[in-house]
């Protein structure tokens, strides 16, 4: 019994030990890439621009203001109420 603990023990170090260098390699990368700081007109100018009319978004070619978009959990949802088309009364 004492064996197989030991056994245990050593091969949980042995993954801390790993997860560790794994966490040192990702920090060491954070640091090293530059950072540059949104500034808050950068933020608020795509917000007034969707404000002001939404379709206009897609007009104006800036993908990256779409994307966001494109990736939202609703759009499906979206995209079918947009196609969706009313059955005649009978």
């Amino acid at each position: 019994m004492a064996a197989s603990n030991h056994i245990v023990f050593q091969s949980y170090e042995t993954k801390i030990e790993e997860l560790e260098q794994q966490k040192a390699l990702v920090a060491e990368t954070l640091h090293s890439q530059p950072q540059k700081p949104d500034s808050f007109e950068d933020k608020l100018e795509p917000v007034l621009t969707f404000f002001a009319n939404p379709w206009k978004l897609w007009e104006t070619g800036h993908t990256t203001r779409a994307d966001w978009w494109r990736n939202w959990p609703l759009q499906s949802a979206l995209s079918m109420i947009e196609n969706w088309v009313p059955e005649p009364r009978k």
